[in-house]
């Protein structure tokens, strides 16, 4: 779990130690809301593992819990549409 500008090189970029990592979901988000969705997201069955690294009981679970953050926050800026 983590912001990325580049979805697409963080992927690779966490590749490198971990060759079978997936995308499972992205949402829009601003850089300052990483930290409180990260710790919304993962509050439940989950233990970090590394910097953006965790190791969740139930990924449906974590995908609803982040599906419920992204809802209560406003819009970016950034072009993302929903």
């Amino acid at each position: 779990m983590g912001f990325a500008s580049s979805i697409e090189a963080r992927l690779q970029a966490h590749k490198t130690s971990a060759p079978t990592a997936q995308l499972i979901q992205c949402w829009p988000s601003k850089k300052v809301w990483e930290d409180a969705a990260i710790a919304s997201i993962s509050r439940i069955d989950c233990e970090q593992i590394g910097i953006e690294a965790f190791d969740c009981k139930d990924l449906s679970e974590l995908t609803q819990r982040a599906e419920e953050f992204f809802a209560l926050m406003p819009e970016p800026s950034t072009g993302w549409r929903r």
